[in-house]
């Protein structure tokens, strides 16, 4: 592939940032940028974005600063875990106090999104292309892409909508115009470890293709900046953001379930009118990696003039760090259970490596930086072997049918982003709720796991009522932690010995053996379908008006 000198001005990366903020409105609408507007973010992982920060901000200055120990107590470790967006959340927790009681920021981040989406793309096909209609063409078939949106509007992962990373990557990658390399890798790399771990192994395995293309063509002093700064600033900004805060429990397990089949970037599913829902085999569950009938319709033009002879590929040395790495990703995005549509190729793989891919389990994701390599080449492809006027035309072509077809998704699912309130539905309905928080500190859960059902809707009382809980849902937990939380829990039901200060809600399966060793003082209640033990409820005045069905009072003589 043969560069060309970026130019253009400033005004055209404006004007790409500009169409993202349009795609945003498009695609998601204005709601979700009212700051006391979280009705939105009560749906899957997004609960665990929001609660994460809101305790966050509500807790005192810790060493490091992404400390976080009101969500969790002795689960916690850090706003890292929550994927509440640290490059977000640490500053942002400076100025709390004017933030106002209710306030998201995710509504923000997501626009930001959009428009360094626009801005990254251009930059990137920038360095390949002369035309600013294709550039522009570029910019739309990215800002469409189902991968993109899907993170965004169907899965609700909105800390993966910041692809522009990606974007930036490939845009630095052997880019000798860039008049700071090092400062640049280093923002890029250090921002995409606090904003998703994904994007940070994506982002960096580029820089790694950099560097080792910087050794190979002898810019000595670049390189050793770069393997000095980028490191540092990374592994700076991650041990504020909490990163190191977990202890154990980093390893996960999926991998291999979350793989990407070969057909992902034809299976239109969600994202289509045109291009079927591809067949799957039972045992994968992996997000949208529809590359959108636009560029599929460029990868067919290229693809025709490849054959054709009618343009050619002209492979300069510097980008075979960048292919053996990008070549990586995609062999780790299949995974050794490789899926072709329905049918299922198992390949063996080694205990100890299938541990260390399970840290980065949606191994699917790793068609992201592919994807987009491959759109940027097929681009390059048609410019060569298209006249200016008729690659102009192919591509305003693809980049309206881009929008056209993927309408299909966001039309259908961005009803989810037209809520509009300050607060959350919750069936804790009773004035038992309120009456039972006051004179209390926390509120426990027994037994205790990452990810139970109702967890959120706990923390969310616990939220809004000034406690702090152990109810918490975090991409990562301290298996021992959890351990220790839960020997804990059965030995105060089976005792009765529980923190005056706290509530405890109870699993059904508990409540025979909380029954029998219940102390004076305390009530085990049925409230709203939870079984909840309060501490000294009969010595509490106001409690005593609140009606509830009190299932044991009292123990044993």
């Amino acid at each position: 592939m043969q560069l060309r000198r970026p130019g253009g001005g400033i005004a055209w990366p404006f004007l790409a940032g500009f169409l993202g903020a349009l795609a945003f409105l498009l695609t998601i609408g204005g709601k979700p940028l009212i700051p006391d507007n979280i009705a939105w973010l009560q749906i899957g992982d997004a609960t665990m974005y929001y609660l994460g920060w809101a305790f966050y901000r509500s807790e005192p200055w810790q060493i490091p600063p992404g400390a976080s120990t009101y969500y969790g107590i002795e689960l916690s470790n850090a706003i890292f875990y929550t994927d509440s967006i640290p490059l977000l959340a640490v500053p942002l927790k400076l100025c709390s106090f004017a933030l106002g009681p209710v306030f998201q920021y995710f509504g923000y981040w997501l626009l930001i999104c959009f428009v360094l989406q626009g801005i990254a793309s251009w930059l990137l096909i920038n360095r390949y292309a002369t035309s600013h209609v294709v550039k522009l063409g570029f910019v739309v078939l990215c800002l469409f892409i189902p991968l993109f949106l899907g993170r965004i509007i169907e899965s609700g992962h909105y800390a993966l909508a910041g692809q522009f990373l990606i974007l930036l990557a490939l845009y630095g990658y052997g880019n000798q115009s860039l008049r700071f390399p090092s400062t640049f890798w280093a923002i890029i790399v250090s921002a995409s470890a606090v904003t998703q771990p994904y994007l940070l192994v994506m982002v960096a395995g580029i820089w790694v293709a950099h560097v080792v293309q910087t050794a190979l063509a002898r810019h000595v002093f670049v390189l050793l900046k770069s393997i000095v700064i980028v490191p540092v600033a990374t592994l700076v900004v991650m041990w504020a953001a909490g990163a190191f805060t977990l202890g154990s429990g980093l390893e996960s397990s999926g991998y291999g379930t979350y793989r990407a089949n070969l057909f992902a970037p034809f299976d239109g599913g969600l994202w289509s009118y045109f291009w079927p829902t591809v067949p799957k085999t039972v045992t994968e569950f992996a997000g949208s990696n529809f590359c959108g009938t636009g560029f599929l319709v460029i990868y067919f033009v290229a693809m025709s003039l490849l054959l054709a002879g009618k343009a050619t590929l002209q492979w300069s040395r510097k980008y075979v760090p960048l292919m053996l790495v990008l070549s990586g990703m995609f062999l780790f995005a299949l995974t050794n259970e490789v899926s072709v549509g329905p049918f299922l190729f198992e390949l063996p793989l080694d205990d100890r490596l299938e541990r260390i891919a399970n840290l980065l389990r949606a191994s699917e994701r790793f068609l992201w930086p592919v994807t987009y390599a491959v759109s940027v080449l097929a681009i390059v492809v048609v410019a060569r072997g298209l006249r200016p006027f008729a690659c102009c035309i192919v591509v305003v072509v693809a980049a309206v049918l881009q929008v056209i077809d993927t309408g299909y998704g966001w039309r259908n699912l961005r009803v989810r982003f037209d809520l509009n309130a300050p607060t959350w539905t919750t069936p804790l309905t009773s004035n038992f709720w309120k009456v039972a928080a006051i004179g209390k500190k926390g509120v426990r859960r027994i037994p205790m796991g990452n990810s139970m059902e109702e967890n959120d809707v706990i923390a969310y009382y616990a939220l809004t009522h000034g406690l702090v809980t152990d109810s918490v849902n975090q991409s990562r937990m301290n298996p021992d932690k959890l351990a220790a939380v839960n020997v804990a829990g059965n030995e105060a039901v089976a005792t009765g010995q529980y923190e005056p200060d706290v509530l405890y809600v109870l699993s059904p399966e508990l409540v025979d053996n909380a029954k029998r060793s219940l102390r004076h003082g305390d009530a085990l209640v049925s409230v709203d379908g939870f079984f909840v033990l309060a501490p000294r409820w009969l010595e509490c005045q106001p409690c005593a008006s609140v009606p509830v069905k009190i299932v044991a009072d009292e123990g044993p003589p």
